[in-house]
């Protein structure tokens, strides 16, 4: 398997010389024309400049003309000067009659020496079309009797639409040559040393890019080994640096699902251990005791029936909590009550109630409604009403509380119970989470009741809190927000 930073390498280094390549071909194919054009346009603008040069000192003063500018003429129709060793320039004005008519011949002056008859006929034909034309032309220096490639510009002084004259440009192509020859070296040189150091920037590039992926990798092979507690230290403010935070939020919540499930199976192991410990204690003296006293028989099993009724019930609660956070369950919505639902309430624990004494004060108008599950949130008003019950001493006040404004309709329960210590309130909503951590056992209680209460209130999505204070009581309340749609809390 290629690795990524091999890819990387591969794609970033193919670019470059992708790149290179281009202007390789560019240099090899187009830098000579592309030079070629420039000069030829180059003297096109020259030549329209010394036209108009040309043509108002001529007419107006010839001898000025020539001192000022050094021309050397060669005949009375052709002037010529040489701008350099490879160019020259030459004004030829209109000198023979043809067919009535004024016209040009430019091998009459013999200026440019050694052109071809062809060459000679074709320029000839350019000067009389009255039009601005260029030529590459193969001359051969008779000196030296070597051949080489010219170029030949030419630009008419017209007046009235007929060209008067023409300025002519002359140049050796060996000059660009040259300088094209010199730039492709230099190039070469450069794309030599570009691909060297482009090359070795991409691997740096690629491997500051796959480091990251690579401790990304690592982590998540620990992690999903069980090493929750190994950290990314990837700082970079990008997608990468990103994932890496999200990674370790993730390790972080594994972490914490990990110990809540270990202690849960440790709770429910705590939990079920006590009632069938008593179970198998009191079957077994059944069992192997010749009970002659039935009244002590009847004892035995009513404590037998009362611990099976609490493992039934902490099976229930588990199964109640595993369905309601599951993505299975479903809310009947409808309209809600609140008064109906403390009266089903008062008199379903009233048992509870008188047996310790407590006095459970309701507090609501007639016509408070909430949307919502009937079942579900009388059973989370129940499980928090039962819960004050269990941790309110004798003799005490618990209140059931409905108000309604504008906008929301908020609920409370609260107790004189024991209260609870303020570096405890956020874990209360724990499964197993008991405030008494001698676990001693009460008869009313599993253990999941408020864990059971949160999983109602988010699926309606409640707005809840718990305010206490040790030794003086505690308060639970949730918020319905009116404005908020049917539809919408059957969506969470």
């Amino acid at each position: 398997m290629t690795s990524i930073k091999k890819k990387l390498w591969m794609i970033i280094t193919s670019l470059v010389i992708i790149i290179l390549l281009t202007f390789f071909i560019f240099n090899i194919f187009f830098l000579d024309r592309f030079y070629i054009n420039e000069k030829i346009d180059s003297y096109y603008k020259s030549g329209a400049n010394l036209n108009t040069l040309i043509s108002q000192k001529y007419f107006e003063d010839k001898e000025l003309y020539e001192n000022s500018l050094g021309f050397i003429t060669d005949s009375s129709n052709v002037y010529s000067v040489d701008l350099s060793k490879d160019e020259s320039f030459i004004f030829i004005k209109r000198s023979e009659i043809r067919n009535g008519k004024l016209t040009f011949n430019i091998a009459n002056n013999a200026i440019i020496d050694g052109l071809s008859i062809q060459d000679l006929v074709f320029i000839n034909r350019k000067l009389n079309s009255n039009r601005k034309f260029n030529y590459l032309a193969n001359i051969k220096d008779k000196s030296t009797n070597d051949s080489f490639t010219a170029i030949i510009v030419g630009v008419p002084y017209k007046e009235k639409g007929v060209a008067l004259g023409y300025s002519i440009f002359f140049t050796n192509t060996k000059s660009i040559s040259n300088t094209t020859y010199i730039l492709k070296n230099q190039f070469g040189i450069i794309a030599i040393i570009s691909l060297v150091l482009s090359s070795g920037l991409a691997f740096i590039l690629a491997r500051s890019f796959t480091n990251p992926i690579l401790k990304i990798k690592k982590a998540t092979e620990l992690i999903s080994k069980g090493k929750y507690d190994h950290k990314i230290n990837i700082k970079s403010q990008d997608e990468i640096g990103l994932l890496a935070e999200s990674i370790n939020k993730m390790s972080e919540e594994l972490s914490q699902i990990e110990n809540l499930r270990k202690e849960l199976i440790a709770n429910i192991s705590h939990e079920l251990k006590t009632p069938l410990s008593l179970v198998r204690a009191y079957s077994e003296a059944i069992r192997d005791i010749d009970y002659k006293d039935e009244q002590a028989l009847k004892e035995d099993l009513d404590i037998i029936l009362e611990e099976v009724n609490t493992l039934n019930l902490m099976v229930e609660d588990i199964l109640y909590l595993s369905k309601i956070q599951s993505n299975n369950s479903k809310l009947d919505v409808s309209d809600i009550n609140i008064l109906d639902i403390f009266k089903c309430i008062d008199h379903k624990l009233s048992y509870f109630l008188n047996e310790k004494n407590l006095t459970l004060n309701i507090q609501a108008d007639d016509n408070i409604y909430i949307k919502g599950d009937y079942e579900k949130i009388f059973q989370s008003i129940l499980n928090l009403v039962v819960n004050s019950i269990n941790h309110t001493e004798d003799n005490k006040n618990i209140y059931l509380r409905a108000s309604e404004s504008k906008s929301k309709v908020r609920i409370e329960v609260e107790d004189e119970g024991i209260g609870i210590k303020k570096e405890e309130l956020e874990n209360i909503w724990d499964r197993f989470y008991k405030v008494d951590k001698s676990r001693k056992r009460n008869n009313n209680g599993t253990g999941l009741g408020m864990s059971i209460v949160k999983s109602i209130f988010e699926m309606h999505g409640f707005e809840y809190g718990i305010e206490s204070e040790l030794n003086k009581g505690t308060k639970i309340y949730f918020e319905y927000n009116k404005k908020r749609k049917s539809n919408q809390i059957k969506d969470q």
